[in-house]
């Protein structure tokens, strides 16, 4: 699986649309679990698109394994 976008909305409503790996981390680390509403994750497997929606942890294992 490859990361295609990792959408991150914030409690405030303020939204991230990132497409690295890197990024998307370095955001969840910035603004931590309390901070944070939602983690969205599209990811591709060379053929298709695949959304998830995740925890916070379950977010940090997935972006690690990508």
């Amino acid at each position: 699986m490859k990361l295609h976008a990792c959408t991150i909305v914030l409690k405030n409503n303020h939204t991230f649309t990132l497409d690295s790996v890197e990024q998307s981390l370095g955001i969840l680390e910035e603004y931590n679990q309390n901070n944070i509403e939602t983690v969205t994750i599209d990811a591709l497997d060379g053929q298709q698109l695949h959304t998830y929606k995740l925890s916070f942890e379950e977010s940090l294992e997935s972006l690690m394994n990508l």
